[in-house]
């Protein structure tokens, strides 16, 4: 299992993102909402990974949250799509705080140098963006920044246990 933060930081993201029609679908699923799941079946392939899900799903070993999916805030069928999209932002962030470039100057140690700031202001800057981008997706979703974190939390575990969603 990899310990990853971001969609884009961890080795199977090109794999889970070509999937993602299927991940979003299986956990609508989840949440009580297969409208997507079984446009998929009808439409495409099961992805070889992701058949043992799909089989679990038919024979009713794998049972949908009824309970929690009362409670939900953000629709099912939008729910991954949304993290996703909230996790390549932070991802992009992420990037920008710690790649480093050929010269092995970090790029935001570039990027402060020319700017004539310290590398702190800078991290510290891309630290409010991020915090930014959690607030304005709960602002226009009408959630709290909490259930922002939620969705991430749950949107990492389907990355680090991927296949297994």
């Amino acid at each position: 299992m990899v310990n990853s933060k971001y969609i884009s930081s961890t080795p199977h993201s090109i794999e889970f993102r070509d999937v993602m029609d299927w991940i979003a679908a299986i956990d609508a699923w989840d949440y009580c909402d297969g409208s997507l799941l079984a446009i998929l079946i009808l439409e495409e392939d099961i992805p070889t990974k992701l058949k043992p899900i799909i089989a679990d799903i038919f024979s009713g070993v794998r049972v949908q949250k009824k309970k929690a999916a009362s409670f939900l805030k953000i629709s099912p069928r939008e729910r991954m799509y949304i993290a996703q999209s909230i996790s390549i932002n932070l991802g992009l962030i992420d990037v920008f705080k710690t790649v480093k470039m050929a010269s092995g100057e970090s790029l935001l140690e570039w990027q402060s140098d020319r700017n004539g700031i310290e590398p702190i202001e800078s991290k510290r800057w891309l630290e409010k963006e991020a915090r930014q981008v959690k607030e304005i997706a709960a602002k226009d979703l009408g959630v709290s920044i909490e259930t922002i974190e939620n969705l991430l939390r749950d949107f990492r575990y389907k990355l680090d246990n991927y296949p297994n969603v």
